[in-house]
């Protein structure tokens, strides 16, 4: 297995949202630009500033296609995952996601 140690990562959950449940607000909505955006820039001032780039950049709520089991939401992310992915590789950075067995997943 691997070595135990601390991952420096980033959760979309406090700051972009899918949206679609009633009373949830939230400033930014997640679509394919804004995770390009807040890669580079959180990547950007951590290096900027001598630290390391992060470890990984997780997409929570909103990345999903609600209507399917777990496949990629075409209106957030067009071109799917690849831009991005390609975004954190240039930082060293894994990209990971949120999953969940049940919640939104009702017409599925």
């Amino acid at each position: 297995g691997a070595p135990l140690g601390q991952l420096l990562h980033y959760n979309s959950w406090f700051d972009l949202r899918g949206g679609g449940w009633e009373g949830l607000q939230h400033k930014h909505d997640m679509n394919a630009a804004q995770c390009a955006a807040r890669l580079e820039a959180i990547n950007g001032n951590l290096t900027a500033r001598g630290a390391r780039p992060l470890d990984a950049f997780l997409l929570d709520d909103g990345w999903d296609n609600w209507d399917s089991l777990w496949e990629v939401s075409p209106r957030r992310f067009p071109e799917g995952f690849g831009p991005l992915l390609e975004g954190a590789a240039r930082w060293d950075t894994a990209l990971g996601l949120w999953m969940s067995p049940f919640g939104g997943y009702e017409k599925a």
